[in-house]
């Protein structure tokens, strides 16, 4: 049976409104559907980018050359365009090249392509061929790129444009643009006592080359709590301070010296008053007569401290590391003392003979991309630190580790010592 033109008509207006109907409610879904694969997509783009750039605190280190051989180009020409990069064939191929001679970029035109997109695209031929530099070729850099100077090395600290400071548990410094400054300091690094192990503290006002302060005894570290390789056996001292260390062209021995000079410190302190529960001593009571009498024995102080010693520095690989010497020797007087409850007075009991040590130190300092620093020496003790900047201008770490070599321990000494600390810098 042939359906009536009527039939038609209903059959046709029900399709099209069907069709009205199904446009209003698909492509609303598929607009919907559209924008989060688009999303999608640019995340994905996003986290390729990140991939693929290589870090810029790196980049400005390393060799950058551009290609003008024009096999070569199109060879690179041909394998970005295949994958979908777009740059016009008269952009000029840059390549930047990592101290391992490993490719961290090339950049053509507007492109700049990583290490993903270098692995994933470049054959191991074709990477090699780029690397050998035995093409046609010329030393440039990309237009706007911003080459970051190597930061100089800096054998011996120089001053600030206005002001420089630092802070950590082992010093804390401020250094001004007129040459002035005022250091406070922990520990005595000369003998091989790090932090408070030594019980003595140094405030200095700086000029120049030259420190003058006082020095002063420390409180802490003879709590239960205090770990014991940081547990001090020594009462620090009062009295005054001083250093210098001057620059002497003379005495340089060779080309390969960057610097030369000769330096020393002093300190002359006593064993003065202060509270019983800051004291590091054996407790004991007596009966004297008819009083008992308590006190603590066996107070040990260095109470004196000089040396002297030549220092030398040298500098190789482009000015970029650093070995720095010190040759000298040293000397020492420790005195015991006993500090009487009721008088609330300290007498010293005995003065030991001064003690003489020879004093040696290398350091050996990285001023490249990353700037860090090894050392060891030898005076009283043994003594090993590593320092390292974490954060360029900002954040740093040192550690640092003596130990006494002699068999037999003095009754002021233990046998290791230990310390670290997370220090910050800063210039203004």
């Amino acid at each position: 049976m042939i359906p009536s033109r009527t039939t038609c008509s209903f059959l046709i207006g029900a399709v099209l409104l069907l069709g009205v109907s199904t446009e209003q409610v698909y492509p609303q879904s598929l607009q919907d559907s559209l924008r989060e694969a688009r999303e999608e997509v640019e995340s994905l783009k996003r986290i390729r980018e990140a991939l693929d750039e290589a870090n810029p605190e790196y980049t400005q280190f390393f060799k950058i050359w551009a290609v003008f051989d024009e096999g070569l180009r199109l060879r690179i020409f041909n394998v970005f365009r295949e994958a979908n990069y777009e740059f016009s064939t008269q952009d000029t191929i840059f390549v930047i090249l990592r101290n391992d001679s490993t490719i961290a970029e090339i950049r053509i035109g507007r492109v700049t392509t990583g290490p993903h997109s270098i692995r994933t695209h470049l054959d191991s031929r074709l990477i090699r061929d780029i690397v050998s530099r035995n093409y046609e070729l010329e030393d440039l850099e990309p237009d706007g790129y911003k080459r970051r100077q190597q930061r100089p090395p800096q054998p011996r600290p120089v001053a600030p444009k206005w002001a420089a400071a630092s802070f950590s548990l082992f010093e804390v410094g401020v250094r001004f643009g007129n040459d002035w400054g005022v250091i406070g300091r922990v520990g005595d690094d000369m003998l091989g006592y790090p932090f408070w192990t030594s019980g003595q503290a140094w405030v200095l006002a700086s000029y120049k080359a030259l420190k003058l302060g006082a020095r002063l005894p420390v409180h802490g570290g003879k709590e239960d709590c205090t770990p014991q390789v940081l547990r001090r056996l020594i009462n620090g001292s009062t009295g005054v301070a001083g250093e210098i260390e001057i620059e002497w062209e003379e005495l340089k021995v060779g080309e390969f010296q960057s610097y030369a000079g000769i330096g020393g410190s002093f300190s002359i302190g006593e064993l003065g008053k202060r509270r019983p529960e800051y004291l590091v001593g054996v407790r004991k009571t007596e009966i004297m007569g008819p009083d008992t009498v308590s006190y603590t024995d066996s107070l040990f102080s260095i109470t004196s401290l000089g040396h002297f010693y030549y220092a030398l520095d040298w500098l190789f690989d482009s000015d970029a590391q650093l070995l720095a010497f010190k040759l000298g020797a040293g000397a020492q007087r420790v005195v015991r003392g006993r500090y009487y409850d009721s008088s609330l007075d300290i007498e010293i009991l005995e003065k030991y003979k001064p003690d003489f040590f020879p004093y040696l130190s290398v350091e050996y300092r990285n001023q490249r991309v990353e700037w860090f620093a090894l050392s060891a020496q030898y005076s009283r003790l043994l003594m090993v630190g590593a320092w390292a900047e974490y954060l360029p201008y900002f954040m740093f770490f040192d550690i640092k580790y003596s130990r006494v070599l002699r068999k037999d321990l003095r009754p002021w000494e233990k046998r290791d010592y230990f310390a670290a600390t997370v220090g910050f810098k800063f210039s203004f």
